[in-house]
């Protein structure tokens, strides 16, 4: 799926792609899917196990987290492990203007590196997740899907989830107004998240002020 996504984004000249993982992995996964994609001149390639800025990413990477216990022999091997870490980094170090990952292992695994590395935007108390379903008559955004956890804010208050809900408004860009509906409670809640609900009704008088600014994870 990953390969075939960067296949539409190098043909429609959407941006230029930086793919990690192992190159003989990746070159046979190309060839297997029949794509015409070329390492070096299609997308930039980063290999964990081999690459030049690999002592700076792990020496700011035990700058930034020192304090939280992680010791320069943490920082390098944990930067050989995580590819969603390297891509954090990556836009840490400014070498790259957004991430996609997740679409293997636990989102909660994700969600820490993203916390620790790139962390909120100026403005934000809480992270959010939004999943978007196409559907045949419409699509439906539905938010918040896996985090439901508070950074600053009361987890009761009808702030947090109307500040999620204006969020997930503003990333639809065509000119209509989106319709939203708030749901007191959803299921169940990932480990890393608390329980972090309020009434629609409370709700609904918040969604209607401007919210903090919205995350940039």
């Amino acid at each position: 799926r990953v390969l075939r996504a960067v296949q539409t984004v190098v043909d429609e000249g959407l941006a230029r792609p930086i793919l990690i993982g192992r190159p003989h992995v990746i070159q046979m996964r190309i060839e297997k899917a029949g794509l015409r994609l070329k390492a070096g001149t299609d997308f930039e390639l980063i290999n964990p196990e081999d690459d030049p800025r690999y002592r700076a990413y792990h020496e700011a990477y035990h700058a930034l987290r020192g304090r939280d216990g992680v010791t320069p022999d943490m920082a390098k091997v944990a930067l050989r492990r995580s590819n969603t870490l390297i891509g954090t980094m990556l836009m840490h170090m400014g070498d790259a203007d957004a991430l996609l990952c997740g679409t293997v292992g636990r989102f909660e695994a994700h969600l820490e590196h993203v916390r620790d590395v790139i962390g909120l935007a100026p403005g934000a108390k809480v992270f959010a997740a939004m999943n978007a379903l196409m559907l045949e008559k419409y699509t439906l955004f539905i938010t918040d899907t896996f985090v439901r956890t508070c950074a600053v804010t009361s987890c009761r208050a009808p702030s947090w989830p109307a500040a999620p809900t204006c969020w997930s408004c503003r990333r639809w860009t065509r000119p209509i107004s989106p319709s939203t509906c708030l749901r007191s409670r959803a299921g169940k809640a990932s480990p890393l998240a608390r329980s972090c609900w309020a009434r629609p009704s409370r709700c609904t008088s918040s969604t209607r002020k401007p919210p903090p600014a919205a995350s940039s994870t």
